[in-house]
This record gives structure tokens, C-alpha cells and sequence, in this order.
């Protein structure tokens, strides 16, 4: 509930109530408890507000990120993610690579987070990927999620495209093979 003090300002409050009973199970009164829970809303909202900016942060980067639980189902993935694999939030939640991906590619894809799970650290993969504009090849960086008591809970995930760089070092290895030729 929300109480307004005397001085006109909010007080955040949880009512505890509990009814009172005669002999005969007949209702007498209510004894009621009020807590100030000033502080556990503060906490909420600034921990809202930190979702609001980590997701901003994911969202604007040119990277794709991911989470998937030790079973392989998504997350959480940023914009990125659904813009290239042309997928919707609805498409994706609780997917697995299999739900999503032909069947090499799951593959590949499932075989590197087991590596990553049984080592325990974060590992680099080379990875080529369908997207929507075509296949694609990545640098992703994945790595174990822990939780609070240090458990691997979940295996993150950034793909970094490098097609670009890939195609520019055959160019000039082409290119270095014609000016030796000559």
C-alpha cells in the first residue's frame, strides 16, 4: 500500500493483517502490522533501471549476444540476434539451437557450449552462420555464466562478424600470388 504522510509525501508500506477470532470462531477484530518498505522499493527501481541501461547497451551493439540455459534454450538474446537470424522475441523464447537452426549448425553450435561447460572458461570458436543476408562468419567469444555459489548456470555468447576481413586477406593473398607470378 501507499500511505501519504502529514507532510504530504508517499510512504511505501506492506500490511500484514490478521483476523481475530472468539471462542466460537465468530470474527472480533483485525490486529494489523504496517512495514516501511521504503528501501526495498528504492532497490527495485534502481534495479529496473539497470535492466533498462544493460538492455540499451545490448541492444545498440553491432555484435550479436546471447544467454542460453546448460540445456541449450535461449534466454535472451539482443536486437542484433533477431535482426540477422530474422527472428521475433516470441520465435526465439525458449528455443534451443535445434528449434532455430538446420541441423550442422545446431550442431556446432551445441558441441561449443559443451566445451565451454566442461572447461569452465571462456573459449573463442570460429564460427559460420545463415543469416538472413547470408552466411556469415563470426568470431564468438563464449563463456560460462556462474551463479551466486559459483555454479555454471547458463553459457553466454558474443559473435563478432569478420566476413569482411576474411574476403580482404584472400584479396590480397590473390593479389600477392599475381604480383609473384609476374
Amino acid at each position: 500500500l501507499e500511505m501519504v504522510r502529514r507532510n504530504g509525501t508517499i510512504l511505501p508500506v506492506l500490511l500484514n493483517a490478521t483476523a481475530v477470532k472468539d471462542g466460537d470462531g465468530h470474527f472480533v477484530m483485525s490486529r494489523s502490522t504496517l512495514h516501511d518498505i521504503t528501501e526495498r522499493k528504492r532497490s527495485e527501481a534502481a534495479l529496473q533501471e539497470s535492466k533498462v541501461r544493460l538492455q540499451a547497451f545490448l541492444d545498440n551493439s553491432q555484435s550479436v549476444i546471447f544467454a542460453k540455459d546448460l540445456d541449450g534454450r535461449y534466454l535472451h538474446v539482443n536486437a542484433q540476434f533477431r535482426r540477422r537470424f530474422g527472428l521475433s522475441k516470441r520465435q526465439i523464447a525458449g528455443s534451443t539451437d535445434n528449434d532455430l537452426f538446420a541441423p550442422h549448425q545446431a550442431a556446432i553450435f551445441r558441441a561449443n557450449d559443451r566445451e565451454v561447460i566442461e572447461r569452465g572458461t571462456a573459449l573463442e570458436f570460429e564460427e559460420t552462420v545463415d543469416y538472413v543476408d547470408g552466411p556469415r562468419t563470426n568470431i564468438v567469444c563464449k563463456f560460462p555464466i556462474p551463479d551466486a555459489a559459483g555454479n555454471i548456470v547458463a553459457i553466454g555468447g558474443i559473435a563478432t562478424d569478420i566476413t569482411e576481413r576474411i574476403e580482404a586477406e584472400a584479396a590480397r593473398a590473390r593479389l600477392a600470388a599475381i604480383v609473384e607470378s609476374s
